[in-house]
C-alpha cells in the first residue's frame, strides 16, 4: 500500500555577486539542517546523491556522506560539488519504528561569501495526529537554475509504504569472514516495541550502514567472552522467532533472558558454552521446528537435545528427560528444577555435567544405574535435599569438585553400592552441616590429598559412619578423596 506526503517548498532566492548563466559551471558548498519531528527513535538516512533534473538515472552520492540513524535533527554537511545544469538533490530515508509529524528543512546554498537559505515545511502531513504508516522512500529537491540569482526548488514528494525493517532499530549485525552472511552482534532492548520479536533472515543494513544491492544472510548470533556482555544477556524478551538461516549462537547469547518458550530452527548447527544458562526457570517449552534425523539437535520431552552424542544441552521446569539420554549436558537445568528428580529409568545415563542441576529446589534424587559420573557443581546449592539415593550406582566412578555443596538438609549418603567410586572431589559436600552418615562401599585404600592427580596422599579410615561424616565437612572438606583398588 503506497502513500504519498507533499511537500512544498519556498523559493530559494540566491543572490550571487555577477551573473549565473543557464550552463555555466558554479562551485556549490551545500550545507543545511534537517529537523524531522518524529515520534520516537530513530530515522535511517540511506543516502544523498545528486543527479541531472529529472534523470532516471541513481545519481551520485555526494562526497563525504556517511550513512546512519538520526533522531530529531540531522546534520547535512554535503560537501562540495560543480553543477553546470539544473540538478536533483535525493535523500533517501527510511523511518524504522515510527511515523513524521512535521518535516522542517533549510538549506544554505553558498557561493564564495553569498549564502541563500530556503524552507522545506510538510503539507498534507498530520501536525496533531499520528500517521498511519511509516516512511520508507526519497525527499527528491528538484533544484532548478533559471536566471541570474535565482534557483527554484519544486514539489517535493515522500512515498509511504507499510513495509519497515523495523529490526534496524535494535538489532546490530555485523559482516562475517565469508562476506556474504552476518552475525547478530547487539540487541538494543530499549527500542524493542514487544517482549516477542523476530530475527530476520536476511539484512541490507550492516553495523549502521545501508549495503546498497546487497543481501547478507543471517547465520549467527554472536558470543561473548564473559557472562554478562551476552547478546541478549538479562533481557526481558519472552520469545523469539529466528530465522531457518540461523547455524549458530554463541557463548552466553541469552544468559539470563527472560525467555518462556524457545523454538529453535532445524538449521542449527552449533550452540556455544551457557549459550542460555539461568534460562531454565523461566522457560516452559522447548521445540526444534522441523527436526529431521539429519538434524544436530532435536527436541524431545521439552529437552534441547545433541543428536551426535545424546546430551542434553538444555531443560526446562516441564522437562521429562528421555530414557535413553547418554549426558546430562553442563549448566542443562541450571536454577530451573522444582520437586523430586527421579533418574532410575534412564538406563543409558552416563554422565551428568558441571552445573548440571544447580540450585534447584529438589527434596529428593535417585540416580540411574549405569551412571559413571557425576560433574563439578552439579547438584550444588540443594538446601531442600534431604534424600539421595545411589543404591542403583554400581558404576559410578566419579563425584566432582562441589557437587553436592551447601545440601544443608542432607543427613545421610550411602555408598554401599558404589563399589567403583575411586574418586571424590573437594569440598564435594562441603556445608552440609546436618550431615551425620557417611558410608563407603570399600573400606581400604582410600587417601585425602591437596591436589588432583595425586597418587599418594594421607591415609584415612573409613570404618566409622560418624567420622566420615564430620571429615566430609570439616577437617577434610577441602581435600581430594581417592581410593587406590
Amino acid at each position: 500500500m503506497l502513500f504519498t506526503i507533499s511537500i512544498f517548498v519556498l523559493a530559494l532566492t540566491l543572490l550571487i555577486i555577477g551573473v549565473w548563466a543557464v550552463g555555466e559551471t558554479k562551485h556549490i558548498n551545500l550545507n543545511g539542517n534537517v529537523d524531522f519531528t518524529i515520534s520516537d527513535n530513530n530515522l535511517y538516512i540511506k543516502d544523498i546523491r545528486i543527479r541531472d533534473a529529472g534523470s532516471s538515472e541513481q545519481g551520485t552520492t555526494i562526497d563525504n556522506f556517511i550513512p546512519g540513524f538520526v533522531k530529531s535533527s540531522f546534520e547535512l554537511n554535503l560537501g562540495s560539488f560543480d553543477v553546470d545544469s539544473d540538478f536533483d538533490l535525493i535523500i533517501d530515508v527510511v523511518n524504522t519504528t515510527t511515523t513524521i509529524y512535521e518535516v522542517d528543512t533549510s538549506f544554505d546554498i553558498s557561493n564564495g561569501t553569498v549564502i541563500a537559505s530556503g524552507r522545506i515545511e510538510g503539507d498534507g502531513v498530520p501536525l496533531t495526529e499520528v500517521a498511519t504508516a511509516d516512511i520508507s522512500g526519497q525527499i527528491i529537491l528538484n533544484v532548478t537554475i533559471t536566471s541570474a540569482g535565482i534557483v527554484d526548488l519544486d514539489q517535493v514528494d515522500i512515498p509511504l509504504t507499510e513495509y519497515i525493517p523495523q529490526v534496524y532499530d535494535y538489532f546490530t549485525f555485523e559482516v562475517n569472514e565469508d562476506g556474504q552472511t552476518v552475525s547478530l552482534t547487539a540487541f538494543e532492548e530499549s527500542l524493542a516495541d514487544s517482549a516477542d520479536i523476530s530475527i530476520p533472515a536476511t539484512v541490507d543494513l550492516v553495523d549502521g550502514v545501508w549495503q546498497e544491492g546487497t543481501t547478507y544472510t543471517v547465520t549467527a548470533i554472536a558470543g561473548a567472552t564473559s557472562s554478562t556482555s551476552g547478546v541478549f544477556y538479562n533481557s526481558g524478551i519472552t520469545s523469539i522467532t529466528f530465522p531457518e538461516t540461523l547455524e549458530s549462537i554463541g557463548n552466553y547469547a541469552f544468559h539470563l533472558s527472560g525467555l518462556t518458550r524457545l523454538t529453535l530452527p532445524y538449521s542449527l548447527t552449533s550452540i556455544g558454552e551457557r549459550a542460555f544458562v539461568s534460562c531454565s526457570a523461566a522457560l516452559l517449552s522447548i521445540t526444534v521446528d522441523g527436526a529431521t534425523s539429519e538434524s544436530v539437535y532435536y527436541s524431545e520431552g521439552n529437552c534441547l537435545i545433541e543428536r551426535a552424542t545424546s546430551t542434553i544441552v538444555l531443560g526446562c521446569k516441564n522437562s521429562t528427560i528421555p530414557s535413553d539420554v547418554i549426558n546430562i549436558g553442563n549448566y542443562a537445568f541450571y536454577g530451573g528444577l522444582i520437586g523430586e528428580l527421579d533418574l532410575s529409568n534412564c538406563a543409558k545415563l552416563e554422565v551428568i555435567g558441571d552445573w548440571a542441576f544447580a540450585y534447584g529446589i529438589f527434596t529428593s534424587i535417585v540416580l540411574p544405574s549405569n551412571l559413571t559420573s557425576i560433574g563439578d557443581n552439579s547438584f550444588v546449592g540443594y538446601s531442600t535435599l534431604t534424600s539421595l539415593d545411589l543404591s542403583s550406582c554400581t558404576k559410578l566412578e566419579t563425584i566432582g569438585d562441589s557437587a553436592f555443596d551447601s545440601c544443608s538438609g542432607l543427613t545421610r549418603i550411602d555408598f554401599s553400592n558404589c563399589t567403583s567410586l575411586t574418586r571424590i572431589g573437594r569440598y564435594a559436600f562441603q556445608r552440609c552441616s546436618a550431615l551425620e552418615s557417611v558410608i563407603f562401599p570399600n573400606t581400604t585404600g582410600w587417601f585425602v590429598a591437596t591436589y588432583a592427580s595425586a597418587i599418594i596422599g594421607t591415609s584415612v579410615d573409613v570404618t566409622d559412619s560418624s567420622l566420615n561424616a564430620d571429615n566430609f565437612i570439616g577437617k577434610y572438606s577441602t581435600y581430594y578423596w581417592k581410593r587406590n583398588a
